[in-house]
């Protein structure tokens, strides 16, 4: 009788025990949710009926089984950047037990780490179950169905039927967003549509009011059928045809409305400079300044950045001072895109010789203000001063003014100068005055102080922010009469001049730039900055 006594006691310690080594079994987990790599989320329970042939009906015992049949290893292979992960948490005695599962396109490259972080290698037969079930078909990238957008814009489908090639190249019907609106896109001159997958064949239908003005090819639509102001309705129907080595196929179909507007032009405000000078392009009709993209040919090693003010955007362009030397002539093709607009335009650039200079200064003089680290710390601050994308234009396009009245250049702009210390040549990137002590410092043009400070290079040191990428630097002064944040005028003082940094006697260098590109100023002190079109 005492030992009958124990005998549910036993059962319960010997119940308990087995739950501990094996929380989740298939007698005990009762829910299942599983979360995909692509983030969609399923769940399944004890009364969901899984509609997966591959798996069967019981989703719960799908997973539990292939987790028994599945074999310890040490860790996670190494190569696993390919796998995509699933996150499935298994509910067993109303406890939450996080598994995560690795699958790749290879049946025997499939693992799971359980909730103990201990790691199991899934076995082949379980994996190819798994593979051939529609949950696994964001494995592959082409169960993502071709895309078409207009002007930036997605446009769904009215109707899409969309094949992948899925485990053992079975071609699996992919899941599409689809609508029954008709919506309206604003289209610049030509109607650009694009998609992520190319279609092989592309029908284009274009109706306004009753009247079908064009049904054909979408390569062969007329770059003139549009009137601007006008809006138009428009019906695209794509295939893409099933071929060997393709591993996918559909076809689609598309309704919209489109209002024509007047597509972006851009121009190019001078056609020829010098080396070290920059051109300015405005473009009008350009609703969005960052989605105008450039190239360049050969390359200019400088990105534009187009702003926006009024009716138009504009970017400045500068050109190297190297480029375009003695007597070579270069000429530069520039590719402006937006909103489906491809336009180019070439800018000369004209044969230019630059004197030289032997720059009397000590080794000493070189060795302490001219040093590596010396230089480094200048670009290092000034780095952000010069990259600042100021979108406020400060400056106005008259002829900007000198940084120090009734003074002559003692060095100009690109000069090869040589310093007799150490024998080194370097280009000269800015302008040097003569000057004399106490001669007052003034702004060429409007803009905000965005430097004061002292380099061991340039010295006492003023930034000016012009706007648009435009700046001017003022160094080697005694004294600066401005602070950061100030919004100086065009003539107001900024300092005085004097004998700071690299100089061997009073001095006041000036410097232009386009972002961090030291630029020839003569030109704007002569005609300005142009933004209007030539």
């Amino acid at each position: 009788c005492i030992i009958l006594l124990f005998v549910p006691t036993l059962i319960a310690l010997g119940y308990y025990s087995t739950a501990q080594k094996y929380p989740v079994s298939g007698k005990t987990v009762t829910k299942i949710e599983m979360t995909a790599p692509d983030g969609n989320r399923y769940t399944f329970d004890a009364d969901t009926v899984c509609e997966e042939e591959s798996i069967g009906q019981n989703a719960l015992l799908f997973f539990t089984e292939m987790n028994e049949r599945a074999e310890k290893i040490a860790e996670l292979p190494e190569l696993l950047d390919t796998a995509k992960s699933y996150g499935v948490v298994f509910t067993s005695r109303n406890k939450p037990y996080a598994y995560r599962y690795y699958f790749t396109e290879d049946s025997d490259y499939a693992y799971f780490k359980d909730y103990r972080g201990d790691v199991y290698k899934i076995a082949s037969q379980d994996a190819v179950r798994f593979l051939q079930s529609s949950y696994a078909y964001c494995m592959y990238s082409s169960s993502v169905a071709a895309a078409m957008s207009i002007g930036g814009e997605t446009v769904l489908p009215h109707r899409m039927e969309w094949q992948y090639a899925s485990y053992d190249e079975e071609f699996r019907k992919a899941d599409t967003d689809v609508t029954e609106l008709t919506p309206e896109y604003p289209v610049r001159g030509s109607m650009a549509l694009s998609f992520s997958v190319q279609p092989d064949w592309l029908n284009v239908q274009v109706i306004s009011g009753d009247t079908t003005l064009y049904d054909g090819l979408y390569e062969s639509l007329p770059s003139n059928l549009f009137t601007e102001n006008m809006s138009y309705s428009v019906k695209v129907s794509a295939k893409w045809y099933q071929e060997t080595g393709k591993d996918y196929f559909g076809e689609a179909e598309y309704a919209f409305d489109i209002k024509v507007f007047a597509p972006p032009v851009f121009y190019l405000g001078a056609t020829s400079i010098d080396p070290g000078e920059f051109a300015v392009i405005t473009g009008l009709n350009v609703t969005d300044p960052g989605s105008v993209t450039f190239s360049c040919e050969p390359a200019i090693q400088f990105t534009p950045v187009f702003f926006a003010e009024g009716d138009g955007v504009y970017a400045l362009v500068p050109i190297s001072m190297n480029i375009g030397l003695e007597d070579i002539a270069e000429s530069y093709r520039f590719t402006l895109q937006c909103e489906g607009v491809k336009q180019e335009m070439v800018l000369h650039i004209n044969p230019k010789t630059f004197r030289s200079q032997t720059y009397e200064v000590s080794a000493t003089a070189c060795a302490t203000n001219r040093s590596e680290k010396a230089r480094s710390d200048f670009r290092a601050a000034l780095a952000d001063v010069l990259g600042k994308q100021t979108a406020e234009r400060y400056f106005d396009t008259a002829a900007c003014g000198v940084p120090v009245a009734g003074r002559e250049i003692r060095t100009g702009f690109g000069l090869y100068r040589t310093l007799t210390g150490t024998g080194e040549t370097y280009r000269h990137e800015g302008v040097d005055y003569v000057v004399n002590m106490g001669d007052k410092v003034i702004s060429a043009l409007k803009g905000e102080v965005t430097f004061v400070g002292n380099l061991t290079l340039s010295g006492l040191t003023v930034v000016v922010d012009h706007g648009f990428g435009l700046k001017t630097l003022y160094a080697h002064l005694s004294t600066a009469a401005v602070s950061v944040g100030d919004v100086v005028e065009k003539g107001a003082e900024l300092g005085v001049v004097g004998k700071t940094g690299f100089t061997v006697d009073t001095n006041l260098h000036f410097g232009m730039y386009v972002f961090d590109v030291p630029v020839s100023p003569y030109d704007v002190m002569e005609n300005g900055v142009l933004l209007t079109i030539r």
